[in-house]
This record gives structure tokens, sequence and C-alpha cells, in this order.
């Protein structure tokens, strides 16, 4: 392909405000944006919560939240009643087998690998609550304006981050996060930034959309 104009790629916009700007010489004025709009479906009281462990990309392990972390906060969702469901697609299926027991997911409805993308836009779209590292099924979720909760480590949320009225974001607090511009300059090999969010600012955050009326 032979291009004759140059783009900036700017670091003080949301990544889709980039992919606009590549069309703004193209037409009169910038899209319209497009919204995918799911009905919350309520068959039951049940209060439903889908958690999304695992991130895609390259060296997504530093955007993963702690084990620990993770089974931490299972605990807490269930002795407040919440149903917790864990959503992946089958290549997560080992990353999961390889993190948690059988012991570690007793009461959790486990959906890694089992559901196709449909099914698992219905399945957030009758969630109470989602909380999601920063992959595909955050900003699906919050295309559909679930509730949500979005962990974010290197990536920078104004960058990166869910495009919805209904998110929250927790932004780890070391100094050098976030460090990602295009998406693949870690400035290191850890992933120290996730492990500084904590199960607490979860909780609260949890409990500050939950008092949300719906």
């Amino acid at each position: 392909f032979l291009f004759d104009q140059k783009i900036a790629h700017r670091s003080d916009i949301h990544e889709k405000s980039n992919f606009h700007n590549l069309f703004l010489d193209w037409v009169e004025q910038e899209p319209k944006k497009i919204q995918i709009s799911q009905p919350k479906l309520h068959a039951n009281a049940e209060k439903i919560v889908v958690c999304h462990l695992f991130p895609s990309g390259t060296r997504s392990y530093q955007k993963e939240w702690p084990r620990e972390s993770w089974l931490e906060l299972f605990r807490h969702l269930q002795n407040e009643n919440y149903k917790v469901v864990l959503t992946g697609s089958p290549s997560d299926q080992a990353r999961l087998e390889q993190l948690f027991s059988l012991q570690d997911l007793k009461g959790i409805q486990v959906q890694v690998g089992k559901c196709s993308l449909e099914e698992t836009k219905n399945l957030l779209a009758q969630a109470s609550l989602v909380i999601s590292v920063n992959t595909g099924i955050m900003h699906l979720a919050a295309s559909l304006d679930a509730p949500m909760i979005a962990l974010h480590g290197p990536t920078d949320p104004r960058r990166w981050g869910p495009v919805s009225s209904a998110s929250l974001v927790l932004q780890s607090q070391l100094p050098c996060s976030p460090c990602l511009n295009l998406g693949f300059e870690y400035a290191c090999p850890r992933n120290d930034c996730m492990k500084n969010i904590t199960v607490s600012q979860v909780l609260k955050a949890v409990h500050q959309l939950s008092s949300k009326p719906s």
C-alpha cells in the first residue's frame, strides 16, 4: 500500500480517536459514534458478577491481576451473595488450570472456553457487575454499558480504557504507571503495577457501583 499523507499518532487522546483521525481527511465531519446496545435480562434476582482474568496481546501477563488477589475477591463476592462467573477463550483454559485448583474455584461458574462471542455478550448484558483486566472483553462490556470495574496497570485508561459512563477504572498508583503508549513499550519485565491494585480498592468500587440506581 502507498500513502501520500501522514497522520500523527497522538498520546494525549483515546486510541479510538487516533483511528478516527485516520479518516478525518476523507469525510467532512467525524463519524457518528455507534453504540452496541443489549437490553438487560431480569429472569431472576441473582446478582451475577462476571470476572475476566486473562488479557491478550504482547507480554499480556504484565496486565494480569495476581492470583491471590482474585481468590480473595472471589471469597468476598460470594460472602455478599454474588454468583461469580469466569469468562475466557479456549486458549485461557490452560492458564486457568495452571493458576487455580478445583478447590479454589468451588462454587464458581467457570465458562472459560465454553462460550461463543455471542453467548459471552449475552452473559455480560445480564451481569450485575463485570470486573475485567484491560482486554477485548472489557471493551465489549463497555459497549453494552454493563456496570464494570476495569483494572489498569501498564495501560493508560485515557488511551486504552473503557468508553462507558457505567465503568469505574482502577489505575495503579505506582509512579511508573502507566508505561504503555503504542501498546508494547513495557518499562519493566514485571507486573508490579497490577499488584499495586488492592482487593479493598476493588471492593470499594463494587459497593460504589452496586449503590447506583439501575
